[in-house]
């Protein structure tokens, strides 16, 4: 195991996806003495930040007729016109508006440094899982709530005993079901619980080659369960190709591999399943002539079609996210084919077979998004190095204008937007690396169409970034890594509305 991870380091392939823009949530330089190899990193520019224009405030009545005998018609015409203004305009404050957090927990609380934290949540269960180093190599950490993240439970090692530095942490949960999926010297690891998380079963070795594993992600739909990762080969031809595995009884057993594509560098994964059918999108081609890709199965992964490619671009090309909701599927991504790096957005309404026309969002990239209902939310750093939104309310056949979240605080290092929707609320997090580097966050309770205060979760004078973010029922709740104890822990805050 030892010496694939050591012939990585000196792979001029692995060099390539160290550098590739992606959309992980390590950022090496934050302690570069400490180190560990990961397949994808951010590493985009960073820019100047412009002003929010906030939204005007209900405009009050000021004169009234001072005849007595009008005061109470119009006492009763004042408070009609409130409300009509009330339901008609959407800057007045909304549910969403009044999220209160509670305390910060420190949910790693050791002396190595955590990092990369991915949360989960379903009724009152709360999942958090991350990459750890108190024991020397770094190992999968996982937590659990049952108490809707009141309180947690003792912390698990779910990859103690496996040889190397553990990474790329993925989690997923169905039902009671909760899977967890990451990368550990060159293989890539699967646990599952079928008890909330309560205990895990014994750990499944998905790759199990002499290649280098990584970058894995995962997907349920049902008693399915879907991962895909990249394999590196060690022949001379430095080929990365995207590689399959699926179970087809929660998790218990898996199938044979497939390897997916014949493309000669394939990148950074993303996959989404919604009934029989599952979704791929990664980033192929050589270094400077990327394309993103996309190829479907409608019989639960066990075919796939040709690839096909969604930005036609020949330039670098970033993945940002994929999600379906019905008979619909929406990627986002940034790429150079303009003058700068631009955002893009592409929809299909016929569960992958075809594809309507790209959206350009403008300078911009790390672009993530969520849907819910007929609503699609979309989230980035644009040129201007805003966190920026957008909202669709017809299923991506259009948008709104853009919304900028992130207010005018002079920063210059704001990236890594991560957002969570639930019926009318839309949450999303941030990440502001200049100066004092904290977690911000903000929330709109009326699908998108106003927001209320930023918020500060972190507020320390310690380094604090990777936000991810997850809703469930009224609740909220983000986690992050943060070094105010002097070394990197798993920080957690939870928020009601």
């Amino acid at each position: 195991m030892n010496d694939k991870f050591e012939k990585v380091k000196v792979n001029q392939l692995q060099k390539r996806l160290l550098n590739s823009n992606i959309h992980n949530n390590n950022n090496d330089n934050k302690n570069d003495n400490k180190k560990t190899t990961i397949l994808n990193a951010n590493n985009y520019p960073h820019q100047q930040q412009p002003s929010l224009s906030r939204p005007s405030p209900l405009q009050m009545f000021h004169k009234i007729n001072k005849a007595k005998m009008l005061i109470m018609p119009l006492a009763i015409l004042l408070l009609s016109s409130t409300i009509v203004m009330a339901i008609s305009n959407p800057s007045l404050p909304s549910a969403a508006y009044a999220i209160t957090f509670g305390s910060t927990k420190n949910l790693s609380n050791n002396d190595g440094d955590s990092r990369d934290p991915r949360i989960e949540a379903s009724g009152n269960n709360v999942y958090v899982v991350w990459n750890d180093l108190s024991g020397g190599d770094a190992d999968t950490f996982f937590k659990r709530s049952g108490t809707s993240g009141d309180s947690f439970q003792n912390t698990k090692d779910l990859s103690n005993g496996i040889d190397g530095d553990a990474q790329e942490q993925r989690i997923a949960k169905e039902g009671n079901n909760v899977y967890v999926v990451w990368s550990e010297g060159g293989d890539v690891y699967f646990k599952r619980s079928t008890n909330n998380g309560a205990s895990f079963g014994s750990t499944i070795n998905l790759s199990n080659d002499d290649n280098f594993s990584g970058s894995p992600e995962i997907a349920v739909a049902g008693d399915n369960v879907y991962v895909v990762w990249v394999d590196v080969t060690f022949d001379g031809s430095d080929q990365s190709q995207l590689f399959f595995k699926k179970s087809t009884n929660d998790g218990a057993s898996f199938g044979s591999v497939k390897k997916l594509d014949i493309i000669f560098e394939s990148l950074d994964p993303r996959i989404a399943a919604a009934g029989n059918n599952v979704y791929i999108v990664f980033v192929g081609g050589s270094e400077d002539d990327e394309e993103v890709f996309f190829t479907k199965s409608t019989d639960k992964g066990s075919s796939f079609s040709e690839f096909i490619s969604i930005n036609n671009n020949d330039e670098l090309s970033s993945l940002g996210d994929i999600a379906a909701k019905g008979n619909n599927v929406y990627i986002v991504w940034s790429d150079s084919s303009q003058s700068e790096t631009h955002a893009f957005f592409k929809r299909s309404t016929d569960n992958g077979k075809s594809f309507g026309d790209i959206k350009d969002f403008g300078p911009g990239f790390s672009a993530q998004l969520d849907t819910v209902s007929s609503n699609v939310y979309v989230v980035w750093t644009n040129g201007d190095n805003d966190i920026a939104f957008k909202a669709s309310k017809n299923n991506g056949a259009s948008f709104g204008s853009t919304k900028i979240l992130s207010g005018d605080d002079n920063a210059d290092n704001l990236q890594n937007p991560q957002i969570s929707s639930l019926g009318n609320a839309v949450r999303v997090v941030w990440e502001n690396l200049s100066g004092n580097e904290d977690v911000f966050f903000r929330a709109s309770g009326n699908e998108g169409d106003s927001f209320g205060s930023i918020r500060n979760l972190s507020n320390n004078d310690a380094q604090s970034f990777g936000p991810q973010i997850i809703s469930s029922g009224n609740n909220v709740y983000v986690t992050w890594s943060d070094d105010t104890p002097g070394n990197f822990d798993i920080f957690f805050k939870k928020g009601v509305d």
